[in-house]
C-alpha cells in the first residue's frame, strides 16, 4: 500500500480591479484512484477601448442567416471555408478570412445539411443538399455541377441523406417525398434502380 501524494496548494491572490474583464471560468473534476483530479481554465480579455472584445473576424451578408454554417474544404489552400444561406434564400461561400467569394441565390430554402463530396473523384470538392422541390450539387466557384438541379418528383418531405458505402465515392442519395415514395439517386443525379 502506498500513502497517497500530497500536493502543494496554489492560490492566486487578485486585486479586485482584476476581474473587471473576467470573461468565463472553466472547471473540470475527475475521480481518480487516490483522490481528484481538478482543471480549470480562466478566460481573461485585455481591455478594448472600442468594446468589441476579442474578434478574429467579421462578414457582412445582405441579411440574417438562416441556416447554420457548415465548413467547405478548399482543395487549393486545405483551408476550411464557410457556406451559408441567408433569408433571401442567398447561398454564400465566405473564406477563412471572412471575405465573401460569392453568392448564388437558389430561391427555396435548404432543408438538408450541406454534404461535401467529390463527384469527379479528383479530390475537388462539392456542395450536395436538398431543398423543397430541388437537389443540388454546386462546385466551390458558385456553379451547378452538369445536370444539377434535379428536380424532385414530389416535395421533399425530409432531409438528403447520403451514404458511401464503400468509401469509394460512389455515394447514393436517398429522400423521402410527399407521394409516400422514398427515391434512391446517383450522385449524378439519376434514379438508381
Amino acid at each position: 500500500n502506498q500513502k497517497p501524494q500530497t500536493q502543494k496548494k496554489t492560490e492566486i491572490k487578485l486585486k479586485k480591479e482584476s476581474y473587471r474583464n473576467f470573461k468565463h471560468f472553466v472547471f473540470t473534476l475527475k475521480s481518480s484512484a487516490i483522490g481528484f483530479n481538478l482543471h480549470t481554465s480562466i478566460d481573461y480579455e485585455q481591455e478594448d477601448e472600442s468594446n468589441n472584445g476579442k474578434l478574429f473576424w467579421a462578414c457582412k451578408i445582405d441579411t440574417v442567416s438562416t441556416l447554420t454554417p457548415s465548413l467547405f474544404k478548399n482543395h487549393l489552400t486545405s483551408e476550411n471555408e464557410i457556406i451559408t444561406q441567408d433569408a433571401l434564400k442567398q447561398l454564400y461561400l465566405i473564406n477563412s478570412k471572412g471575405s465573401v467569394l460569392w453568392k448564388k441565390k437558389i430561391n427555396e430554402s435548404i432543408l438538408s445539411q450541406i454534404y461535401i463530396v467529390d463527384i469527379f473523384k479528383n479530390n475537388k470538392f462539392q456542395m450536395l443538399f436538398n431543398t423543397e422541390n430541388y437537389l443540388h450539387l454546386i462546385d466551390r466557384n458558385g456553379n451547378y455541377v452538369d445536370g444539377y438541379p434535379v428536380k424532385l418528383p414530389a416535395k421533399s418531405t425530409n432531409a438528403l441523406s447520403v451514404f458511401d458505402y464503400d468509401k469509394d465515392k460512389n455515394y447514393r442519395l436517398f429522400i423521402a417525398c410527399a407521394n409516400n415514395k422514398i427515391y434512391n439517386y446517383t450522385i449524378y443525379g439519376i434514379k438508381a434502380d
